[in-house]
């Protein structure tokens, strides 16, 4: 499960800022800004990029103030994020994807699946909490169970025989 767990560290450096302070590119075909509500838009070919962290959807919406988001949302017909991982690609898709930054929870849903190596997990929800490293994964109406297909990892001690 731990593995899992890893899998969505990345997700929140997209937002908050990975260690190395790398900038983050955003990219649409069209960026509403309402600066008096705080909300920005991208609607339409989404991309967002941090370092290796790429966020493809077909819209997103941050809320809170510039530089301090407090809520991200993301969706399309299937939206997907990548990122290298220990040099593993790790990829997540979902068909909305919801970041409460204040509470550290992360959620995708609807088709939602994460793939690291050749480890996946499926579920049309889940459901991570940073703060409590909590994976939830759920079905909603019972027809697709969760799954998970976890390898065997090779041991890297070198005392280990």
């Amino acid at each position: 499960m731990k593995r899992i767990l890893i899998l969505f560290c990345f997700i929140p450096a997209l937002v908050l800022g990975a260690p190395q302070k790398l900038p983050i590119t955003l990219q649409a075909n069209k960026i509403i800004a309402d600066q008096k509500n705080g909300v920005m838009t991208y609607i339409g070919n989404v991309v967002i990029k941090q370092g290796s962290m790429i966020l493809r959807a077909d819209k997103a919406r941050v809320t809170g103030k510039p530089g301090n988001p407090e809520h991200i949302s993301a969706w399309g017909s299937l939206l997907h994020i990548q990122h290298v991982l220990d040099g593993e690609l790790v990829h997540a898709w979902a068909r909305r994807a919801e970041h409460k930054i204040n509470s550290n929870i992360i959620d995708l849903y609807n088709d939602a699946k994460i793939h690291q190596g050749k480890d996946t997990l499926k579920a049309q929800h889940i459901r991570y909490d940073i703060n409590k490293e909590k994976v939830i994964a759920e079905t909603r109406d019972g027809r697709a169970p969760v799954r998970a297909i976890l390898f065997p990892r090779k041991n890297t001690d070198k005392g280990a025989s």
